[in-house]
Formats: structure tokens, sequence, C-alpha cells
């Protein structure tokens, strides 16, 4: 059963889209260069750390389990 995804400091660039994975509580992806990150699909995110990158714009409304949520040091505009 998949539950984590690292992807911290791995040279991530552009986008990472994290689809259906419903058990999914997990995903570390900070110190990247991404610019999108698509996680609506994960009701089940407890956490996400994605800072140090370069989003703009980021929609966790769909993430009601979420509680705790690193999102410093991007360029965000947009927070849903």
């Amino acid at each position: 059963m998949l539950t984590f995804i690292p992807f911290s400091v791995s040279n991530l660039y552009e986008g990472l889209i994290v689809c259906v994975v419903v058990l999914l509580d997990t995903v570390i992806c900070y110190g990247n260069t991404l610019t999108t990150l698509d996680i609506n699909q994960n009701p089940s995110l407890i956490l996400l750390s994605c800072y140090d990158n370069q989003l703009t714009s980021l929609d966790v409304s769909q993430n009601t389990a979420l509680t705790d949520f690193q999102c410093q040091n991007n360029q965000l505009t947009s927070l849903d």
C-alpha cells in the first residue's frame, strides 16, 4: 500500500501531478523547481511539504484531512 511519496531536493522540474492514490497521506516535494502541483485527487493527504519551489498557485480545497502544510518560500499568488 503506497502512503508516502518523497521527492525532496530531487531536481523535479515544471510540475508534479499526484493522481488518485486514495490512501496517500504524505507528499514531500520540497527543494525542487516545481511550478505546478496537483494533489486534488488525494483526500487522505495529511502532510504536504512543498516549500522551496516556484509554485504560483496551489489548491488544497479537496484535501480535507490535511493537518501539516508547509509551503513557504514559493511564489504563491493564489491559495485555495
